[in-house]
């Protein structure tokens, strides 16, 4: 059953959809990284990116706004989507808050940054924002589970394989200029797919299918299936024949 469900799930999906999401995230990393060469050129693989520069500034705010467009997408879903939207928003505006310096930090020499107290208080609103919108909305997950919609996977999986790759090439090999421009690549393609998700909303929402309905209506229904079928007038006029 966990096997068959994502399945069938993703079924509703074509091949055409899964090519352009993968498109846009190769897309997405030709961009970054064409603009890295272009703004941040490097001598070396060691050069570390200037702090504060074009693409660390850029990354800020393309993931503030896919936060800002998730959080509307969270207000428009339903069911799973809604949570999966709102987990993003959240975990993007603390993206945000991780690419801004902080001020007095031995990395800082100029441009915007953020105090720890500052830090920690819009990690605290964020959290509280999307606690009070589920604690409003009380969304449920009970539909049923052929109903379930796992599209919205694939686009997210991908920037965040990107993010993963991004920072393993940064820890462990100290590339910080190709490090960054994954980032930035990531974070073009979650801006992307947040776009897509609210101008596009029938590709991802699921209608409550004929089976979702209360325990009466669905025990009424098996009751009128289970009936006999009632006569027709011709067979009435057989019956009146007959006798």
């Amino acid at each position: 059953m966990a096997v068959a469900i994502p399945r069938e799930a993703l079924a509703r999906r074509t091949l055409r959809e899964l090519f352009w999401f993968s498109a846009l995230a190769l897309c997405s990393l030709a961009i970054a990284w064409v603009f890295s060469l272009i703004v941040e050129p490097t001598t070396g693989p060691t050069e570390f990116p200037t702090e504060n520069g074009p693409s660390e500034l850029l990354q800020a705010a393309m993931v503030i706004v896919a936060g800002m467009l998730f959080f509307l997408a969270a207000l428009r879903f339903s069911f799973e989507i809604f949570y999966a939207s709102l987990a993003i928003a959240v975990a993007c505006w603390l993206a945000a808050v991780r690419e801004f310096p902080r001020c007095g930090s031995e990395y800082y020499d100029y441009g915007p940054c953020l105090s720890n107290n500052t830090k920690g208080l819009i990690v605290l609103g964020a959290i509280g924002l999307a606690v009070a919108l589920m604690a409003i909305r009380r969304e449920p997950l009970s539909r049923h589970l052929r109903e379930l919609n796992f599209f919205w996977i694939v686009p997210c999986a991908l920037s965040g394989a990107m993010l993963v790759i991004a920072e393993i090439i940064g820890e462990s090999y100290y590339r910080v200029w190709i490090e960054e421009t994954i980032e930035l690549a990531s974070y073009l393609n979650l801006l992307v797919f947040a776009g897509v998700l609210n101008l596009s909303p029938h590709w991802f929402q699921t209608l409550r299918a004929p089976h979702w309905k209360p325990a009466a209506v669905l025990k009424k229904r098996r009751a009128t299936m289970t009936r006999v079928r009632p006569s027709s007038p011709s067979d009435g006029r057989r019956s009146a024949a007959s006798r």
